[in-house]
């Protein structure tokens, strides 16, 4: 079942927040994030997220989503 991924969650939100709260580096790549959810979804249900780019938001291209934990201040001109 989609929505039977675990504590209530469906199975996207449920591998989401357990690859959020496993992770232990200061700063968590969307890239990399994105890779761990999509294959774990995707080995665990019938369903299979996609991840890429937003090539049409900004008109720029190459930038990329860098998640730090609560505490964490992100060193200068990485924000």
């Amino acid at each position: 079942m989609a929505d039977g991924g675990g504590n209530g969650h469906s199975v996207f939100t449920f591998w989401l927040l357990k690859s959020l709260a496993e992770f232990t580096g200061e700063c968590y790549p969307a890239s990399k994030l994105g890779h761990r959810v999509c294959q774990a979804v995707g080995d665990n249900s019938d369903q299979l997220p996609v991840f890429s780019r937003m090539t049409k938001a900004t008109g720029e291209r190459g930038g990329e989503f860098l998640l730090y934990p609560g505490g964490v201040v992100p060193p200068p001109g990485r924000m």
